[in-house]
């Protein structure tokens, strides 16, 4: 690009970043022997002394910012150097980054950088050590919670096992009096048989009902017991009507009754008084609590059921004058194979599993058991609630 009209009007060539160069084209006034001169130039502060040329012009690239002064001169043809030489001044300016400004202010920027890097650093490693703690305390939590539950299930295996060992020992202690019983009689109905005592061969066949009677009762017991236990009792709720189903239980525990010439009734406190309730579970809860009403009962003594409304439903109350039940022996009544301490001493058999079986067929069909007794020998009564519908 020609700068001539520029240099003539400022003066002096000013180079700005990028350009570091420039090309510069003179000549000498002298027009009879132009064909002989000889030029030199020297550029003050940047070269030692004077560079000569053959040619009029001069190219300098590469030049360091800074200020400099180009020395122009030319000879003639006679051998002599211009007196007055051509001076011209020569700025190069800085690039912006060799600028005690820009330096500032890439000091500042990069404490800036490193500063916010330092932050983020901080932040990143503040993050990772909640998150650290977090995982630490979560997998704490589950490693706890683990061995919380296997506390547990080792606490409820001990008791299946105790459960299943009291289960084996009352199925051998209760299954083994029936067994010999049917063995005994096998053999006395063929000598009975054979001597023609008839009247005995009747006894004998009571005896071996009443037995097949409690083998059943045993059996019933532990089968529905286990329904519960795994959830596949299924229950069938409907309208039931209380006399028909005390009379049921009444008649299936006449006979029994009539051999300790106990009296055995009901009352209700209405006509057609009713409950909604499975039929089946209803028969297993009564059964159970007359079963144990008879069996704990005195000779000439007396079981009744009563039944009547109340503040939690229909109320059903099993009464007898039996043995009675202690003080500290109701609050653990109804769990699965506890057995009252006077029924031992009486010498009465059972497993204790009646009541708990009865507990749970109420408490499924949304019922309450409870039982009441002023002391042993003192009767006893057993209550039951249902909702009407």
């Amino acid at each position: 690009m020609d700068k001539t009209a520029w240099l003539k009007e400022k003066g002096q060539i000013v180079l700005s970043p990028p350009i570091q160069s420039f090309h510069l084209s003179f000549a000498l006034l002298d027009f009879q022997s132009w064909r002989n001169e000889q030029y030199a130039y020297w550029m003050e502060n940047l070269e030692p002394g004077w560079t000569f040329l053959g040619e009029p012009e001069i190219h300098l690239s590469r030049l360091p910012p800074g200020r400099y002064i180009l020395h122009l001169n030319g000879r003639t043809d006679n051998g002599l150097w211009s007196r007055e030489e051509l001076r011209i001044p020569v700025w190069v300016k800085k690039p912006f980054y060799f600028r005690p400004l820009f330096w500032a202010i890439l000091v500042v920027a990069l404490s800036l950088v490193v500063f916010l890097y330092y932050r983020w650093t901080l932040w990143r490693l503040e993050t990772q050590r909640a998150w650290l703690e977090a995982e630490v305390d979560r997998r704490t939590s589950d490693l706890l919670q683990s061995q919380r539950l296997i506390r547990e299930q080792n606490l409820q295996l001990g008791k299946l096992n105790q459960t299943k060992d009291q289960l084996f020992l009352i199925l051998a202690h209760e299954l083994k009096n029936p067994v010999l019983s049917f063995r005994s009689v096998s053999q006395k109905i063929a000598y009975l048989l054979n001597r023609g005592q008839l009247e005995r061969l009747s006894q004998l066949g009571a005896e071996l009902d009443r037995t097949a009677s409690n083998a059943h009762k045993l059996l019933d017991n532990l089968l529905q017991w286990a329904k519960t236990q795994r959830g596949t009792f299924a229950l069938h709720p409907r309208i039931i009507y209380l006399q028909e189903a005390f009379e049921k239980v009444i008649e299936e525990y006449r006979e029994r009754a009539g051999e300790k010439n106990l009296s055995l009734s009901f009352s209700l406190d209405g006509d057609d008084i009713s409950v909604w309730a499975d039929p089946a579970a209803l028969q297993i809860m009564l059964r159970n609590l007359v079963d144990n009403a008879v069996k704990f009962s005195k000779p000439g003594g007396h079981v009744w059921i009563e039944a009547g409304m109340s503040g939690e439903g229909m109320e059903v109350r099993v009464k007898d004058t039996g043995v009675g039940i202690a003080p500290e022996t109701l609050p653990h009544l109804f769990q699965k194979f506890s057995r009252a301490e006077n029924a031992s001493k009486t010498n009465i058999r059972g497993t204790g599993l009646g009541l708990y079986v009865a507990k749970e067929m109420i408490f499924h069909q949304r019922g309450k058991i409870w039982a009441e007794s002023k002391g042993e020998n003192k009767g006893s009564i057993f209550y039951f609630s249902l909702p009407i519908r």
